[in-house]
């Protein structure tokens, strides 16, 4: 390496150049991102800072879990990185940094790993957070809700509904008679459209959309292209 080092020159590192230091030391380019966050997150950028619980240097190594690195080491940004990139598997695992997890707790209070609300996510250069080769948990959330869920779910219920109001209504049809059936069956159909009002919408709002955007194509002064 030649020039000077980062660390000769200040104590406290901006996001682009913890990104330059991560990528010096061999970060792949996809982990800049969210490593230089979480070391934001972690200490601030600050090189020299150490926390009560033994955490140290530009990442918070914690020395009691990871014994072969020292104080002095970790002091030092760039042995600091590469042992940052070591623990991370190459940048590809941030489960031993609690600021990965929407707690800020390490998922001890029941926060998910790099879940919504996690504290590295506010230094993110982009809109949302930077993937990662490590599968995140199956029991993430949704940030939206609905009454059926996805469309799938939605169509099955609404089979369901359908099976047993046959079922009712043949069976009401046998003791009663089809005038009883037929009002029945109104007020069952009127309920589905009431309790599934939303799914309804939502799955005829393509349909609705396709054919604004037809008459938009053929109203007087629509430009079109023949290809």
């Amino acid at each position: 390496m030649t020039g000077y080092h980062l660390e000769e020159v200040m104590a406290v590192y901006t996001k682009n150049q913890i990104m330059q230091l991560m990528s010096q030391v061999g970060f792949p380019v996809n982990a800049l991102d969210i490593g230089s966050s979480i070391a934001l997150a972690e200490s601030g950028g600050n090189t020299d800072i150490i926390s009560r619980s033994n955490d140290v240097g530009l990442f918070q190594i914690n020395l009691p879990s990871h014994p072969q690195y020292n104080a002095a080491q970790m002091k030092n940004p760039v042995e600091n990185a590469k042992a940052t990139l070591a623990i991370s598997s190459n940048g590809t695992s941030w489960r031993a940094w609690c600021t990965a997890y929407s707690d800020g707790a390490c998922g001890t209070r029941g926060g998910k790993y790099l879940g919504a609300g996690s504290p590295y996510q506010k230094f993110l250069s982009g809109s949302s957070p930077v993937k990662t080769k490590e599968p995140l948990t199956s029991n993430t959330t949704s940030n939206t809700s609905s009454s059926l869920g996805d469309s799938g779910s939605g169509y099955g219920l609404i089979v369901a509904y359908g099976i047993a109001i046959a079922i009712l209504m043949l069976a009401i049809k046998t003791r009663f008679g089809y005038v009883v059936v037929y009002h029945l069956l109104l007020l069952s159909l009127f309920l589905v459209v009431v309790v599934e009002s939303k799914f309804i919408a939502q799955s005829l709002a393509p349909l609705g959309s396709d054919l604004l955007a037809a008459n938009t194509s053929n109203s007087p002064g629509s430009e079109s292209m023949i290809v």
